[in-house]
């Protein structure tokens, strides 16, 4: 019989590679092929060079994931290192919105959105996007804006940052590192490793400009920062495609517009995020009951 750990931890490999899957595989073709972005050079060029991409990093994070499951079992989960969404690794992932990913994901794209709704306003973004004429309806204009661009480009960071804690957890296992430094140096080092790789990433890409590599720093920073803090994948992705959809937004729409929308998703993404809230709580409170 499967273990309650196993069957989570073929979950989330599976949600995974299931959301990898459709956006920077089937969506991207799709909108390649049907959206007209196969006749822009750029686009194919980008499709061309982030989609296998994404599929490497993709299968580096997979295959950290089951060597952990192996090395590490249900009893040294805590300290695994590779993450993809393993709150019980995280020093706050003993609260509930952390802890179920559907809340997590939920309240990022409204965190998100909301600081991004906001340096819209100011003109001012992290990372940005390759800009070019619009040729192709405007569904695929905001699609290759973040496909398959942004998820790839996290998994590059995300990678590392489980290899790296990987390797922190072999050393906690052998008993030459405390817990406690696992912590630590799992946050700080994700920190560093992200910002790193981002710098790295956008200058090959988009070549330099100091002003923009101190925000592509920060931008980074912060990413490796929420899933070290966090255990999880999830806030990073989303990070990372809601600041490349408002930029976007920014190049095609005015202002009152992009607050309008900005709202209406809010408004709908916190009304699901209530009802399922709302949902585990009862379902917490009637098995106590029982």
């Amino acid at each position: 019989m499967i273990s309650d750990y196993i069957k989570k931890e073929i979950l989330e490999l599976v949600s995974l590679i299931v959301y990898i899957t459709l956006v920077i595989g089937s969506f991207s073709l799709f909108f390649l092929f049907g959206g007209g972005g196969i006749e822009k050079s750029e686009i194919l060029t980008k499709n061309n060079f982030y989609i296998p991409y994404g599929i490497i990093f993709l299968f580096g994070i997979v295959s950290l994931k089951i060597a952990g499951m192996f090395i590490f079992g249900k009893s040294n989960a805590s300290q695994e290192g590779s993450i993809i969404h393993d709150p019980e690794q995280s020093p706050i992932g003993r609260f509930l919105i952390i802890k179920n990913p559907f809340l997590l994901a939920f309240f990022s794209i409204i965190l998100f959105s909301l600081i991004a709704w906001f340096f819209t306003n100011q003109q001012t973004f992290f990372v940005q996007s390759i800009n070019y004429e619009q040729q192709f309806t405007l569904g695929a204009d905001l699609f290759f804006s973040v496909y398959p661009a942004s998820p790839s480009e996290t998994l590059g960071a995300l990678f590392l940052i489980s290899l790296y804690g990987f390797i922190l957890s072999l050393l906690v296992l052998k008993n030459k590192l405390p817990k406690y430094l696992f912590i630590i140096l799992f946050i700080i080092g994700s920190i560093i490793i992200s910002a790193i790789f981002g710098i790295i990433n956008h200058y090959a890409r988009y070549g330099f400009d100091e002003v923009a590599i101190q925000n592509v720093a920060v931008f980074w920073s912060f990413g490796g920062l929420i899933t070290a803090i966090t255990g999880s994948v999830i806030p990073f992705l989303i990070l990372h495609d809601v600041n490349n959809f408002f930029f976007k937004l920014a190049k095609l729409f005015s202002s009152d517009i992009i607050t309008f929308i900005t709202f209406t998703i809010i408004g709908i993404l916190f009304l699901g995020f209530l009802l399922i809230y709302l949902r585990i709580r009862k379902k917490r409170i009637n098995n106590i009951k029982i």
